[in-house]
């Protein structure tokens, strides 16, 4: 989940019972992890930073597709049911399809949930229930998570140096969680796997805030001053034992132990390149890395700490790995093209137009769509990576989208505004709807990056 311009400064479906304590829940006090893994008590102070940015313009063509679900919901009393099915379609055409949506609050249409096991828990009192893809609770105060869908959101605020935490059903905020000193300017934001933790870089802070969603507050914070100088990207190793952070001015990728809080190694980039955004294969445990606002691609293998490269595009910015490790999706804010590249051997085999200035990217679970944000259009394009086709929305005016996240449910885009008029917030995007939904997170935070949903580890061969 992605960020990185001048720091300026959709409600849907079937809801369920649910009480809620809102309310701030401030760090302090946490623990600060060095770059040599001593542990001392820290709090932080406010500084501001600034940013910069370019991209240039370009044309979108190609056909239409559509992917995704539809459900059914009914709410009686104390009792709330819901039952959804899943269904694709694919199509192609000449022209692109662009839908423009207009600032709202509501949309109709129901809350589009997963189909598998369904787990059915009767209560009284207040409770909480865990697993299944589906989950029905009768009586009492509840709240449900687990399964395929995670219950809690988080958006990386640049103007206010936050972390705000939102519940995924409601979109209301639960809680605003201070990064300083660490997490100044949160560049990116993601859920650890088993979604126990959310990990925040800081490139202006030259850190990582490691915040429990159990308790949404601040647990660690890893200073990577003078090794991992300003941060732009992490992610985790399969296994999760290992967290990646990618550092644009240290020119490295830096390995920290993901249960320890310290840094363990780097890994140079070659012909002192910079590092920027990143990708794991989940079968082989590579990382693929570009080369900020460069033409290069990286293959770069963790435990042999080697690095091949190769030249792709012009201005590459992010990247996805397919389940199977085979193909990369990389976004190019230089020719406004989505390049697909063979892992193997890092050269491109087909590309498609998007929009003005693509920043951020995400794919479903089952690899069959992509999900592209174009910040100076404000555009969102819908992929289907089996033949490039595609469905293209426009965000409201004034809309600087810059990161993209996909929940549980396979088929609804979560979309932090940017710095809009009034409030900032995210807006929600389900795939085949007429448009996307805005929610305030209730300040003129500048939102930027986002996580929905733990990081895809799973090989799929």
């Amino acid at each position: 989940m992605s960020l990185a311009t001048p720091r300026v400064g959709l409600d849907r479906g079937l809801t369920l019972a649910l009480t809620l304590a809102l309310g701030p829940a401030l760090a302090c006090g946490d623990d600060t992890v060095s770059t040599a893994g001593s542990v001392t008590d820290s709090d932080g102070s406010s500084s501001g930073s600034t940013g910069s940015t370019s991209g240039t313009s370009g044309t979108t063509s190609a056909g239409t597709a559509t992917s995704g679900a539809s459900a059914t919901g009914s709410s009686t009393g104390d009792t709330s049911t819901a039952t959804g099915s899943t269904g694709d379609t694919t199509g192609t055409s000449s022209t692109t399809s662009v839908e423009t949506t207009g600032d709202t609050s509501t949309t109709t249409g129901v809350d589009p949930t997963t189909t598998g096991d369904t787990t059915t828990t009767t209560t009284t009192g207040d409770t909480t229930t865990t697993g299944g893809d589906t989950t029905t609770t009768t009586g009492g105060d509840t709240t449900t998570t687990g399964g395929d869908l995670f219950d809690g959101g988080y958006v990386g605020m640049s103007t206010t140096d936050s972390l705000v935490a939102f519940d995924l059903m409601t979109k209301a905020p639960v809680a605003d969680i201070d990064l300083l000193p660490e997490g100044d300017y949160p560049y990116d934001v993601v859920l650890r796997p088993g979604g126990e933790e959310v990990w925040v870089v800081g490139a202006v802070g030259d850190g990582v805030k490691v915040i429990s969603t159990a308790t949404q507050t601040v647990t660690k914070s890893i200073d990577l001053s003078g090794v991992g100088d300003y941060a732009v990207d992490v992610l985790f190793s399969a296994d999760a034992s290992l967290a990646y952070v990618a550092s644009r001015d240290s020119k490295a990728v830096v390995i920290i132990d993901a249960a320890t809080y310290t840094v363990v190694d780097s890994i140079p980039m070659p012909g002192g390149a910079q590092a920027g955004k990143m990708t794991l294969d989940p079968c082989t445990d590579l990382i693929y890395a570009v080369e900020w606002y460069g033409d290069q691609l990286f293959q770069i293998d963790p435990q042999a700490k080697s690095v091949k490269a190769a030249a792709v595009g012009k201005s590459l910015w992010d990247l996805r790995s397919s389940a199977d490790g085979k193909t990369l999706y990389v976004l190019d804010r230089g020719t406004d093209e989505l390049r697909v590249v063979d892992a193997g051997t890092l050269t491109q085999t087909d590309s498609v137009l998007v929009g003005d200035d693509p920043w951020g990217i995400e794919l479903t679970v089952n690899g069959a769509t992509a999900v592209v944000v174009c910040e100076d259009d404000a555009s969102v394009h819908i992929i289907d990576t089996s033949d490039l086709s595609k469905l293209v929305k426009a965000l409201p005016n004034g809309a600087k989208p810059r990161d993209v996240d996909i929940d549980g449910s396979d088929n609804t885009a979560y979309i932090p505004s940017g710095d809009v008029l009034g409030d900032d917030g995210i807006f929600t995007l389900v795939f085949d709807a007429d448009e996307a939904v805005f929610h305030s997170m209730g300040k003129n935070y500048n939102s930027n990056a986002i996580a929905v949903r733990p990081q895809l580890v799973a090989c799929k061969p």
